[in-house]
């Protein structure tokens, strides 16, 4: 494969010194803490503790969640795609994309991630992911979102500046269609 197929790629690194696949920091401690769950539950208590309304009310709300989620991703990558560039958050990227998703949070794809952890965590009715929520955002926050961060900034300069001061990182700020 040629090096001009190889762009945008999951083989290309050329872009950010990411080294770690995103989902995999949100799934991983997941699966971990319901097998921890299983073995010392930590249940989540909403409503009368035990009760099946409450059961399916947070089981709801966890669908919910994880729904918002995956819709949020598929508007992200569809944007991406939109604007012929890349998801692979190592690969080399030669377009800054502010719109979409885009232009209410700088990770979209992140915040969905979290979205669907949350909603995870409520269907499975376990107080342990959440516990486990910090290191996982703090891991993603030092493994992938500042490496992103450095090689946007090195890439596209005081425009990255701009739309990163404009624009935060994780939790979404509505009432924005495009960021210039």
């Amino acid at each position: 494969m040629t090096e001009q197929r190889q762009e945008g790629r999951w083989l290309d690194t050329s872009g950010a010194h990411v080294r770690v696949l995103p989902p995999a920091l949100f799934g991983v401690p997941l699966a971990l803490a319901a097998r921890m769950h299983r073995r010392r539950p930590l249940p989540v208590r909403c409503g009368r503790a035990g009760s099946p309304r409450a059961s399916r009310g947070r089981r709801f709300a966890g669908a919910l969640l994880a729904a918002a989620g995956l819709g949020l991703m598929l508007w992200a990558f569809l944007t991406m795609r939109r604007h012929h560039t890349t998801v692979v958050p190592w690969a080399r990227v030669d377009e800054l994309v502010t719109s979409g998703p885009y232009a209410h949070v700088r990770n979209p794809i992140y915040a969905a991630d979290a979205l669907i952890y949350l909603g995870a965590s409520l269907r499975l009715g376990s107080l342990w992911p959440l516990l486990a929520l910090p290191a996982v955002l703090g891991a993603l926050r030092r493994w992938v979102i500042e490496p992103e961060e450095t090689y946007l900034s090195e890439t596209f300069g005081r425009r990255y500046a701009r739309y990163r001061s404009a624009v935060p990182a994780l939790v979404p700020a509505w009432g924005r269609d495009d960021i210039r």
